[in-house]
């Protein structure tokens, strides 16, 4: 997957200064800043020293709310405090700093000094892109070879967060190693280069790749798995396109992608995945009846222990009750219940194969491989890394544009 979109929303500047020494930054569409910027010597563009106040937006949102009800009676203290927090909070003044820091429960401070630890941690710990850290905050440093959470591996450089622990950083150097190895079984290893970075995001994917910051971007519980390590290849078969295919490969490659289309090889791949998905939607449902009870068989710790009684079912939807809370209904595709983890007590589980666990003899090797041009490429690059290109005629055409 590419990612493109904008992390952080600029709002606000520090009133009456060409060059602001205070910025604010909002990451939803709220208009409560999530980050506030201090320079502490001067502008906050190209400042070597700032002081990040982040920002627990609920909490204050819920104080403001608070503040102006006509049915809580607030003691005039708690208001005076309450009017405190919304005047400084909305303030670009460097004097409100000092006032935010006297309520640690909703705001957190942290100091940066040096270029390279300010790039590090906005665009690490804080996730902002390449591009508004650049807008706002200047050029990035040269490298960040001399941060203390880099490091050299192979040809790229790892750039974990400041708070990661040693041994969640050991299994994603696992991972990364085999996907090394899989890409250098394939006479790729140079694509395995540049920066890699671990980052919480909102995106379900284990990565994604930037093209504007040309690094790749890492969940940091990613695992060893054999889902995992196909995405992280899926990631640097996008790096290939972007930063080693020549233009004439790209356009040699595009024109093929074109054809594919024309010559009705992507709507018999369509087909395919919708017949494939109906077999396994039929195997679900002959698994569940009206009546029966299912209970929850995976990780997430608010269903663990939870029962369902199944009170309406049909191939494409299903609705259950919350047994102990007779009032709680929950509705879905079957196949939707099925996989995120509610099963029927005693029966054996359907085997749904991921994507990777997978051969393919066509162009079109799964069904996200259909979603455009990019998803395409980087779905067959995948493939070809692993070996599961089955076609030889394929594997050699794809070799080719490699």
């Amino acid at each position: 997957m590419i990612l493109n979109e904008v992390t952080y929303r600029y709002i606000r500047h520090s009133l009456k200064e060409p060059s602001p020494s205070t910025l604010a930054f909002a990451i939803s569409t709220t208009s409560a800043p999530s980050l506030i910027i201090y320079s502490n010597n001067g502008p906050v563009f190209n400042s070597d020293d700032i002081t990040i106040i982040i920002v627990s937006v609920r909490t204050v949102n819920n104080l403001i709310k608070m503040l102006y009800s006509t049915n809580i009676n607030i003691p005039e203290d708690v208001r005076n405090r309450l009017l405190d927090i919304r005047k400084n909070v909305f303030s670009m003044a460097p004097s409100s700093k000092d006032v935010l820091l006297q309520y640690p429960k909703y705001f957190k401070a942290i100091r940066l000094i040096g270029r390279e630890k300010i790039y590090h941690y906005i665009t690490t710990d804080l996730k902002m892109t390449l591009s508004i850290f650049t807008e706002y905050f200047g050029e990035p440093p040269k490298s960040e070879q001399h941060h203390d959470q880099v490091q050299k591996f192979h040809k790229a450089n790892l750039i974990f967060t400041e708070s990661m622990r040693e041994s969640r950083k050991k299994n994603l150097l696992e991972m990364l190693q085999t996907v090394y190895q899989k890409l250098n079984s394939a006479g790729l290893s140079y694509v395995f280069s540049g920066d890699i970075r671990f980052v919480s995001m909102t995106s379900v994917a284990a990565g994604l790749y930037y093209p504007k910051s040309k690094d790749i971007r890492i969940v940091p519980k990613a695992d060893n798995s054999k889902e995992v390590v196909g995405t992280i290849i899926h990631e640097f078969g996008h790096k290939f396109y972007y930063e080693f295919m020549s233009q004439e490969k790209k356009t040699e490659l595009h024109n093929f992608y074109v054809e594919l289309i024309k010559n009705g090889s992507k709507t018999l791949a369509v087909d395919k995945f919708k017949a494939a998905e109906s077999d396994s939607d039929s195997d679900i449902v002959s698994k569940y009846k009206v009546g029966q009870t299912i209970i929850y068989t995976g990780k997430k710790r608010k269903f663990i222990g939870k029962r369902l009684e199944i009170i309406y079912l049909t191939p494409t939807m299903m609705k259950a009750r919350d047994e102990y809370e007779k009032n709680r209904t929950f509705s879905g595709a079957p196949r939707d219940f099925y996989m995120s983890g509610w099963k029927v007590e005693g029966t054996k589980d359907i085997s749904l194969p991921h994507k990777y666990d997978t051969r393919s003899n066509d162009w079109f090797p799964t069904k996200y491989s259909l979603k455009d041009f990019d998803e395409w490429f980087a779905e067959n690059f995948v493939f070809y890394v692993l070996g599961y290109m089955d076609n030889i005629k394929i594997k050699n055409q794809f070799a080719k544009f490699l």
